[in-house]
């Protein structure tokens, strides 16, 4: 273990705990900047630190594509780096159903063109779903999925 991954492994965790917390107070400025330091911790070699705290990462992000232009493009490049420097890929859009609607409904009413880049960036990003999976995905009754995929 190098000198940097014992930094990273000392402070991650306790700097991620307090963005999580943070992230409760409804200013979208401090929301904006706790997203952005979400992706950058991401950045760093603490994937699984980030893994461990992935649900509450990803409540943070479906409720700021909800918000306004500057929280939605932090929350996109968010998790634009989470596909980037985890891997965290495909799974959102199975764990997260309404992540793929969300963010087509965001294509068709947004206006600014780096906001829908972004969108496209991040679709790309998440990766291929085969659409009869996505279809079974999408459906209500959870027993039919579990008959196929089990």
């Amino acid at each position: 273990m190098t000198a940097t991954h014992a930094i990273i492994d000392g402070i991650v965790p306790e700097t991620l705990r307090i963005l999580l917390d943070c992230s409760r107070d409804h200013n979208p400025v401090i929301l904006t900047h706790v997203l952005i330091c979400i992706a950058q911790i991401s950045a760093m070699d603490a994937v699984n630190t980030v893994f461990e705290h992935l649900r509450e990462i990803m409540a943070i992000i479906m409720n700021a594509l909800e918000s306004g232009p500057q929280v939605r493009a932090a929350a996109l490049d968010c998790m634009g780096a989470l596909a980037t420097n985890i891997g965290y890929v495909i799974t959102p859009i199975e764990e997260y159903p309404q992540l793929l609607p969300t963010l087509q409904g965001m294509l068709k009413r947004e206006q600014s063109g780096t906001l829908r880049q972004r969108v496209i960036k991040v679709i790309g990003l998440l990766g291929a779903l085969d659409p009869d999976r996505y279809q079974v995905l999408s459906l209500s009754d959870t027993t039919l999925f579990y008959a196929i995929y089990s």
